[in-house]
């Protein structure tokens, strides 16, 4: 007997500007939520969790890691960010960049 689960929904990350991959063009990357198989199949001994993390993403967001390199930070962090969110819900919520509407009382981002 196999088990399953219901998938949660993807999250779409929208890029800062477009990523070229060969012939394809992509303005926004669409991230599955990932399985244990998924963490069982990126690590692999010698790597970095850096790398073992950049396998991940690239696996869920179905590119190479050729690819991801090739990403602004900004944009990578955001991917971070989604995965985490996937991973400790709770965590991404507090790691959330937060407005300047938010530190201040005025809105202005002076207290």
């Amino acid at each position: 007997m196999t088990a399953t689960s219901q998938p949660r929904e993807p999250k779409v990350i929208r890029l800062s500007r477009p990523l070229f991959v060969g012939e394809a063009t992509y303005e926004q990357l669409s991230m599955r939520e990932p399985y244990v198989k998924d963490q069982l199949a990126v690590d692999e001994p010698g790597q970095t969790q850096g790398e073992v993390e950049m396998r991940l993403i690239g696996r869920l967001c179905d590119l190479n890691t050729e690819a991801l390199r090739e990403l602004p930070v900004c944009d990578y962090v955001q991917l971070q960010r989604a995965l985490m969110g996937f991973i400790s819900p709770q965590a991404a919520a507090s790691a959330a960049p937060r407005s300047n509407s938010d530190t201040s009382p005025d809105g202005a981002g002076t207290k």
